[in-house]
C-alpha cells in the first residue's frame, strides 16, 4: 500500500503529472506514459479532497491522450507496422487512462465540469 502525507499542494502534483505526459520523452513511450497515469490513478484514490480547476484540466489532457491512443490505434490496425508490442503497450494506456478518469471524476463533486469536459472531446475531432 502506498502512503502519502496530504498537503495543500496534492492537488497540483495529480496536475502535473498528467501535464508531464507532454514531455518529448516520456511522448515516444507508451510504457513510461502507462505508468505515470497508473500513479496518478493511485494518488487520486488516495486523495481525499475534492478536485480543483486544475484536476480538471488534468481530465481534459487525459481525454486528449486517450483519443490520440483511439486514434493511433485506428490507425496502427490498418497499417501493419515494425512494432509488434504496440498494440498491447496502446491497449494498456487505454486503459490506464481510463482508470485515472474514473479515479478522478470520483473526486468532483459538480459534475456539470466534468460532462462540459467530456463533450467537448466528443463533438471536436482532438479537442480542438
Amino acid at each position: 500500500m502506498f502512503l502519502c502525507i496530504c498537503t495543500e499542494n496534492d492537488q497540483l502534483l495529480l496536475a502535473a503529472l498528467v501535464r508531464h505526459l507532454d514531455h518529448k520523452k516520456v511522448e515516444e513511450s507508451l510504457s513510461t506514459k502507462t505508468n505515470i497515469i497508473a500513479l496518478t490513478a493511485v494518488l487520486a484514490r488516495q486523495s481525499k479532497a475534492k478536485a480543483t480547476v486544475a484536476e480538471v484540466g488534468a481530465m481534459s489532457d487525459l481525454l486528449r491522450h486517450l483519443q490520440k491512443s483511439l486514434q493511433s490505434g485506428m490507425e496502427t490496425s490498418m497499417v501493419v507496422g515494425d512494432n509488434k508490442d504496440f498494440p498491447e503497450q496502446n491497449s494498456a494506456l487505454q486503459t490506464a487512462i481510463e482508470e485515472c478518469l474514473m479515479e478522478l471524476g470520483r473526486r468532483v463533486s459538480f459534475t456539470c465540469l466534468l460532462l462540459g469536459t467530456c463533450s467537448l472531446y466528443h463533438c471536436h475531432p482532438l479537442g480542438s
